[in-house]
């Protein structure tokens, strides 16, 4: 079965998620560190070894966050924003009305941003 991971480096800490099918085999939040690439490795072999994982199963990896330019073994890198859109748009799939706003709280950072259905961002007034 084909199988995705999501990678999140933050300034304090990183995310991982390891999914098949549309479910969640892992997912791990650990410091950062000084090396973030190190991190996710060591992470990503800890999450293989545990869900008895080949990393040749893994069809694609996307890096977000501050450090998602640091992960050479990312096939993607994405904004948070776009992260948080596309995660949300495909979550709440089947609200009737589908959503419209998503605010987002980090370490350093606060965004708000209004969103069609499809995903276009909409212009404030």
């Amino acid at each position: 079965m084909a199988c995705f991971l999501g990678v999140d480096i933050g300034s304090t800490t990183t995310k991982l998620v390891l999914i098949e099918d549309e479910e969640i085999l892992d997912r791990r939040v650990v410091s950062t560190g000084v090396n973030c690439e190190e991190t996710a490795h060591q992470v990503l072999a800890d999450i293989l070894q545990d869900c008895g994982k080949e990393r040749a199963e893994i069809l694609r990896v996307v890096a977000t966050g501050y450090g998602r330019r640091l992960i050479s073994f990312a096939d993607d890198v994405i904004s948070e924003i776009t992260a948080n859109v596309k995660g949300t748009l495909h979550s709440c799939r089947d609200l009737d009305g589908g959503v419209r706003t998503i605010s987002t709280l980090a370490v350093r950072t606060a965004r708000l941003s209004l969103w069609t259905r499809t995903g276009s961002r909409e212009t404030l007034p």
